[in-house]
């Protein structure tokens, strides 16, 4: 079965967290060239006698977002976002949104930290993907 997919146009990707009752959040757009996210569920047996066929439905839910992103180095950078994410901070809320109203929204468990890849004249890229801590809320256009 195919998966149903959204896409936005030119749409803005921010991340933000809480500390203690200070809220913070940063646009990662300008370094961000693909976001993925995914949510599945687990296909549970719900046979009953009488039935003749295998009945399933759905059980727990599960999801991941991907986010393939340009590695900066710099003091504002990709790497030291995601490095303060890792040293502070287990969960991230994430909003992927377009200027139509469009939006995909959720949190993520921050588990990963991006490695280096390329040559030193390269652009650094990396692709992460993160469990969601719940659902993602999507938004229609407007």
């Amino acid at each position: 079965m195919a998966r149903a997919a959204t896409y936005l146009m030119d749409p803005t990707i921010t991340l933000d967290w809480t500390d203690a009752t200070t809220a913070s959040a940063i646009d990662i757009s300008d370094q961000v060239s693909a976001v993925e996210i995914v949510q599945e569920a687990t296909v549970l047996p719900k046979t009953t006698f009488g039935n003749t066929w295998h009945r399933k439905g759905r059980g727990l839910k599960t999801g991941t977002i991907k986010i393939d992103f340009y590695v900066d180095f710099d003091a504002d950078g990709m790497f030291e976002i995601f490095k303060d994410f890792w040293d502070n901070h287990q969960y991230v809320n994430f909003s992927v949104s377009e200027a139509g109203g469009a939006k995909c929204e959720g949190t993520f468990v921050m588990s990963q930290m991006p490695s280096f890849a390329g040559g030193t004249d390269e652009y650094n890229v990396a692709s992460l993907t993160f469990d969601l801590d719940g659902p993602v809320t999507n938004t229609a256009r407007t």
